[in-house]
């Protein structure tokens, strides 16, 4: 399947859907779409993330650098906090901690294997979401 990403913004969470094997261009296009999202936000405001990996099928090597640098950047303009929804799965586990894990600076990271303990995390960290789930907005 051909990588594909959904990004909304619902109060500080932008949430990401994530589906197929990313390219260097798919990882182009959810960098643009971060961005998009991150500047949309009201100046100054620490924002958080909410990833779902159920459907991503990992990245090419070509499109790494990509996703770092996308991370670093959203750190750098706010970003606390991100929520990685993920059934166990070892190798998608080991590729997300050598990808962003170790990179992760001052943002905190965990991972939950349902959308509302992610959400309900977010909530407890301070994000202000409108809605309970956000699995309902697609």
């Amino acid at each position: 399947m051909k990588g594909q990403v959904k990004v909304f913004t619902k109060g500080q969470i932008i949430v990401s859907h994530v589906k197929g094997q990313w390219s260097l261009q798919t990882a182009l296009r959810n960098e643009e779409e971060m961005r998009r999202a991150v500047l949309a936000l009201k100046p100054g405001t620490t924002h958080a993330h909410m990833i779902f990996f159920d459907e991503w099928e990992l990245h090419t090597p070509e499109a790494t650098p990509v996703i770092e640098r996308t991370f670093k950047w959203c750190a750098g303009k706010g970003m606390t906090h991100a929520a990685e929804i993920l059934e166990h799965d070892a190798l998608k586990e080991f590729v997300l901690q050598q990808t962003i894990h170790e990179k992760k600076g001052h943002v905190q990271i965990q991972r939950f294997s349902n959308e509302a303990d992610a959400l309900s995390w977010l909530i407890s960290a301070g994000f202000a979401c409108q809605s309970t789930s956000l699995l309902k907005l697609i």
